[in-house]
């Protein structure tokens, strides 16, 4: 007990009381009467025996805190007892939930109430959402007396959230759709279920196996890889640590893995990696990469959402964009589209979108360097890779490995039948895929080939494409002919409305059979 001076009449609020393991001596105001002295003592006895609510928030994702959670009681006590919740229908037993905190390994963690030894009262694991996105909480209710021990073990877990969180610096998959549109996300949220993933295989990524024109290439280097790779120096020299990068082009160009590669340099850097499942959730998937800067968080074909006119998905992008913090928000966000054309303009404003790389189709140099990387040893040293580099120009990645793949079964044909191996021999082709064979490989492919180009876009809107197909059937038909032009093609070019014929028809300078025929003697009035 503190000393005071006695002035005056004592009450609750001049007493306090102070534990100290070194100091064995009670220390009572002077002039205090012993019994007095009891009084208070007994009286601070009864009042930290209250029972009193506890409430801590941790901004952690919520199967985060509960690992550090469990560790931190671990840590302190050695042990960790679940107890069941009691409830109208009796005893619910505990759930014990096992966790993902690798690709290979899970932790059995207690979810709900847990009963910590020496502590009257009760702890509870769970998750709000408040400012909306989930946070790890623990709940319950104590003696008053306990509340130091309890505010001992939320800084142990808020401390080793800081030391060993099982997902910042990590590569995680995350799906994040249980949270959207959905007004109760506590009531769907499945501990298991919604878990982050360790699925991306960074472990097995070859980076040089990344191969594009050296323009491309150059382009990715510097406007995504060495925000990562020298963050300390960007910081250093005062360039934003928030970085948007879209990465446009054909199915099957790259992109994906340029994924992969990202995500194995943010591992080496300290950066967080998450993959996002789907990029209808890319909001979210802002809020939990601040949880865990800095973070790279990659989305593709961002064209679902940030294509057409703007609605209310496209603005709460736009806002998330602007939004993060460019001094504490250490997040470089990689989006990617098949569909540059259809990207509304406000995306690729720099801020947003700092790097738009057009990631194009192998050039000569890059086919020639992808049929090394793919033919791996097999091919013939005296193979021209400028003849193979030029029959493969322009083709996608994929093509180029089937190309190789068809010419090693044509030199184990050939090998084979000529009696140089048999089928169990054990012999390598190496050395034996000639550029003959690559050739004709990639000449076996042609048609598939024409189909894979990209497809010729037609910006035109829907009233100059029907004024088009109108210029070409009038010629000098006359009559009932002229409008018999204009049936069907409100369906056949999906015109908003037969009034779009009328205008198309009048774009042409089409003659009055043809306006009235497309319309009515109303319309054609009115306009």
């Amino acid at each position: 007990m503190s000393p005071m001076q006695r002035k005056g009449k004592t009450t609750a609020k001049d007493v306090t009381v102070e534990r100290n393991r070194a100091v064995k001596t009670i220390t009572i105001p002077e002039g205090m009467p012993l019994k007095e002295a009891v009084m208070w003592l007994q009286r601070k006895d009864q009042e930290e025996d209250k029972v009193v609510e506890v409430n801590h928030k941790i901004d952690a994702f919520p199967l985060d805190g509960a690992v550090a959670f469990r560790d931190a009681l671990e840590d302190i006590y050695g042990f960790v007892q679940s107890v069941g919740t009691p409830s109208f229908w009796g005893e619910n037993p505990p759930q014990m939930i096992s966790i993902p905190v690798s690709a290979t390994k899970h932790r059995d963690v207690p979810w709900g109430r847990v009963q910590i030894p020496g502590i009257s009262g009760n702890l509870n694991t769970w998750f709000t959402c408040e400012g909306g996105f989930p946070k790890f909480v623990v709940y319950g209710e104590v003696k008053q007396r306990h509340l130091p021990e309890v505010n001992k073990i939320i800084r142990k877990t808020a401390e080793l959230l800081k030391k060993q969180s099982i997902y910042k610096g990590k590569a995680i998959r995350l799906d994040l759709s249980w949270l959207r549109d959905n007004p109760n996300p506590e009531k769907v949220f499945n501990p298991t279920g919604h878990a982050p993933q360790f699925s991306i295989p960074t472990d097995k990524v070859v980076e040089s196996d990344l191969i594009f024109s050296e323009v491309v290439q150059m382009d990715i280097q510097l406007g995504l890889f060495t925000p990562i790779e020298c963050s300390a120096k960007c910081r250093q020299h005062e360039i934003p640590p928030k970085r948007g990068v879209l990465l446009a082009g054909d199915y099957g160009t790259g992109k994906t893995l340029t994924a992969f590669v990202t995500a194995k340099k943010a591992v080496r850097h300290g950066f967080t990696f998450i993959y996002l499942s789907n990029v209808l959730d890319l909001a979210n998937g802002f809020k939990f990469a601040q949880q865990y800067a800095p973070a790279v968080i990659f989305a593709e074909d961002i064209d679902a959402i940030a294509s057409g006119k703007r609605n209310v998905a496209m603005n709460e992008i736009f806002n998330s964009f602007d939004g993060l913090d460019t001094k504490s928000g250490e997040i470089v966000t990689v989006l990617t589209t098949n569909h540059l054309e259809n990207i509304h303009q406000a995306l690729i404003l720099p801020g947003r979108c700092d790097t738009l790389v057009q990631i194009t189709r192998p050039d000569r140099d890059a086919a020639a360097r992808l049929v090394k990387l793919y033919g791996r040893g097999l091919i013939d040293e005296n193979a021209d890779f400028e003849v193979i580099g030029d029959v493969l120009n322009d083709h996608l990645p994929a093509e180029i490995r089937e190309a190789i793949e068809r010419a090693k079964l044509a030199a184990i044909y050939r090998l084979v039948s000529s009696g140089k191996m048999t089928d169990d021999d054990g012999l390598s082709i190496e050395g034996h895929v000639s550029e003959k064979d690559i050739v004709a490989a990639v000449h076996s492919m042609e048609t598939q080939h024409r189909l894979l180009e990209p497809k010729e876009i037609d910006n035109r809107t829907s009233v100059e494409r029907a004024a088009e197909e109108l210029g070409k059937g009038i010629g000098d038909a006359t009559g009932s002919r002229l409008a018999e032009l204009t049936v069907g093609l409100v369906e056949k070019l999906g015109l908003a409305s037969q009034k779009d014929l009328f205008r198309a028809a009048k774009l042409i300078n089409a003659p009055e059979e043809v306006r009235i025929g497309s319309n009515d003697k109303e319309l054609v009035d009115k306009e």
